[in-house]
């Protein structure tokens, strides 16, 4: 039975027990505090907490200010209008200041399909990753997140986190060890392998369950692939990169995001200085997402499970 995580608590009570423990904590929204789940910290720390409104800009901006002066900033709004609106603020104000600002962009790519064609963020992977100074982080599961809301508290600079909607689909086993600028390798072409190409297929946030299933829907076939979790895109894990490139006859990788500027093209550049190997890249072309379920615009974007299987069963 798969397990699903709810994205809305995990954020929540995490950060309540981060502000619980460090009084320099401070919350900023845009509006969501349903979504994000933060009504907790609304009622319990009315002081610490401030809703901005349906203004990203603003609310960057209050964050930059409070960072300033030496708090450490929780902002949450949607991917889509923070690597839009509120680019400006992200780049100019938090990054060339280097301020103490956690950005949680909720909503990721395919997830806000339920919002319409204008609230899905197709480009804010390479927006964020191209700003001086800004860690990206795009964890697949529970709690890979929580690790990633916990590590950002910790660190100074500005941190972009990535969460689709949610729920988040449960990739790892309480114990395994997170660290910044290090991916996971989910699991492994057995050696002695002889069916073929070796396929490497690198996933991160939501296409590493849809990769996960692929690689069972694959299996039935008697195929397989080694699959690879990118939870933070910048710094990205290029070491590991370039050992599976190395024995790897292809990459092939899988973004809820456009193909352009996102995990496909941070994999390019670290595979082709390397050991360069061909690279195929899924995801959304250069096109606007209509407004169709999660599921539907997957399947039409080659981004599901059974689509990435296909891609796959091709190559090998």
């Amino acid at each position: 039975m798969t397990v699903t995580q709810d994205v809305k608590k995990i954020y929540g009570q995490t950060l309540h027990s981060l502000m619980s423990a460090d009084p320099g904590i401070v919350a900023v929204d845009a509006d969501l505090m349903r979504i994000a789940g933060t009504e907790c910290i609304r009622d319990d720390f009315p002081d610490r907490y401030v809703n901005a409104g349906i203004a990203e800009q603003n609310a960057v901006a209050v964050a930059a200010g409070m960072a300033a002066m030496g708090k450490t900033v929780f902002v949450s709004a949607f991917c889509e209008f923070l690597a839009t609106r509120a680019s400006d603020q992200c780049l100019d104000t938090v990054c060339y200041n280097e301020l103490n600002v956690k950005i949680l962009g909720t909503y990721a790519g395919i997830s806000s399909a339920i919002n319409g064609g204008t609230h899905i963020s197709l480009n804010d992977m390479g927006v964020f990753c191209s700003m001086p100074g800004m860690t990206v982080i795009e964890p697949s599961d529970g709690l890979e997140m929580e690790w990633a809301i916990r590590e950002a508290a910790a660190m100074d600079g500005p941190v972009y986190i990535r969460v689709a909607k949610g729920p988040l689909h449960k990739i790892f086993d309480r114990g395994t060890r997170f660290r910044l600028g290090k991916g996971h390798i989910l699991s492994q072409i057995p050696e002695g392998f002889s069916g073929g190409k070796k396929v490497a297929v690198v996933t991160g946030g939501m296409t590493t369950w849809r990769a996960a299933e692929a690689a069972e829907i694959l299996k039935r076939s008697g195929l397989c692939f080694t699959h690879v979790h990118l939870g933070c895109l910048k710094p990205a894990d290029e070491e590991l990169l370039a050992r599976v490139a190395e024995s790897h006859d292809v990459i092939v990788t899988v973004d809820n995001h456009s193909v352009i500027g996102g995990l496909g093209d941070i994999v390019c550049r670290a595979v082709s200085a390397a050991a360069p190997v061909p690279v195929i890249r899924l995801g959304i072309e250069d096109v606007f997402c209509e407004g169709m379920t999660e599921e539907q615009l997957a399947s039409r974007h080659g981004i599901s499970a059974e689509a990435i299987a296909e891609a796959v069963s091709h190559l090998l």
